[in-house]
């Protein structure tokens, strides 16, 4: 079930089990509540074990995937925000944090039933069906946001060799960066950081660099005047058609699209 208008979309509903096909960036807030079943979060360098209750709030320019890695079907709400339709700090900075809590009892009650009439509202047709759904929209980011500011024990978990490598990434995306070069880093065998990395992030190595590698040239696209080619080599990039394949593939448009767009 899906619903839009000019500040928000939304889609309510199940889904089957499987993970993020393409994982990508994308210009809105995002927030994301699990009704069923369980996911894993990952946004920027953090992975968080969702469960029925669980809120997750991100920009959709952080490097985020979520994924099920029993890949058992799902039920789950996600609301996409225009950025510059949102203003209050609060809620800004909820959304620029990041993160996922899970809500309590009380809190889960009333979410709950207010996801239940927004759906009700988007399918229903009725007369000011749209001025429902967005009352209850909004609704759902005060709650949301109450929710974030109530002191509860953290979500996320960390595996630490896999944490060290993101961090290593991080700092070194730029240069040649090899598979074994940052198993060596941390500390772990090829074939063992492989897997505990895709079961941690839900991203293989090669994805999660080429990520990061593209968040960076997106950002220096729109506060620089470098060439695309430029920018393509200072991120790390060595072949430009490689370049410009990723980049499609991530922000859904060309990198000279994508200049133009962001003005």
């Amino acid at each position: 079930m899906q619903y839009s208008n000019e500040w928000f979309r939304a889609v309510i509903g199940g889904a089957d089990g499987l993970n993020m096909q393409v994982p990508h960036l994308h210009g809105q807030y995002e927030l994301y509540y699990l009704l069923e079943g369980k996911r894993t979060f990952f946004i920027r360098d953090t992975a968080y074990s969702m469960v029925p209750g669980s809120l997750a709030f991100l920009d959709g320019e952080q490097l985020h995937r979520v994924f099920s890695p029993a890949d058992i079907p799902h039920k789950r709400m996600v609301i996409f925000f225009e950025k510059d339709q949102i203003t209050d700090p609060a809620f800004v900075q909820m959304f620029q944090s990041g993160g996922c809590i899970t809500l309590n009892q009380q809190e889960r009650t009333e979410f709950d039933r207010t996801v239940e009439q927004l759906s009700k509202e988007i399918s229903s047709g009725r007369p000011f069906d749209h001025k429902a759904a967005d009352v209850l929209t909004r609704y759902l980011l005060i709650l949301a946001c109450r929710a974030r500011l109530s002191p509860r024990p953290p979500l996320h978990y960390r595996e630490t060799a896999i944490s060290d490598a993101v961090s290593y990434i991080g700092d070194h995306f730029a240069e040649h960066l090899s598979l074994p070069r940052v198993c060596a880093e941390v500390g772990m065998s090829v074939s063992h950081f492989t897997a505990t990395f895709k079961a941690s992030t839900g991203f293989t190595f090669v994805e999660y660099i080429n990520h990061i590698r593209i968040r960076h040239a997106a950002r220096l696209l729109e506060q620089t005047d470098m060439s695309v080619a430029e920018i393509a080599g200072r991120v790390g990039f060595s072949s430009f058609s490689y370049f410009s394949a990723r980049f499609k593939e991530i922000c859904g448009i060309s990198p000279l699209h994508y200049r133009k767009k962001e003005g």
